[in-house]
């Protein structure tokens, strides 16, 4: 995986996050800056988890990789990740 860049941006609020991919390998999460910050933090953990199962270079349909993005959220593992994030 490589570097992970995050902006906040006036999104519609049925958008709480998107991911952008580049030809580098890294990404760039995009949150809507009208969330709360523990909805920030929930959305970047699910971002998170697209790029850690590598969901943009796959050729599953997107609601399994959805479906899978949810699971991961919920686990222990994510919830002590999302603790460690400080949204300002």
């Amino acid at each position: 995986m490589g570097d992970v860049f995050f902006q906040e941006l006036d999104l519609p609020m049925t958008v709480r996050a998107t991911t952008i991919p580049d030809s580098n390998g890294d990404f760039t999460i995009i949150v809507n800056i009208n969330l709360s910050s523990e909805a920030k933090k929930a959305a970047i953990t699910h971002e998170m988890c697209h790029i850690k199962h590598d969901h943009f270079y796959r050729e599953f349909a997107v609601e399994a990789d959805e479906e899978e993005a949810r699971t991961e959220e919920k686990s222990q593992k994510a919830r002590a990740y999302l603790k460690g994030i400080r949204i300002t």
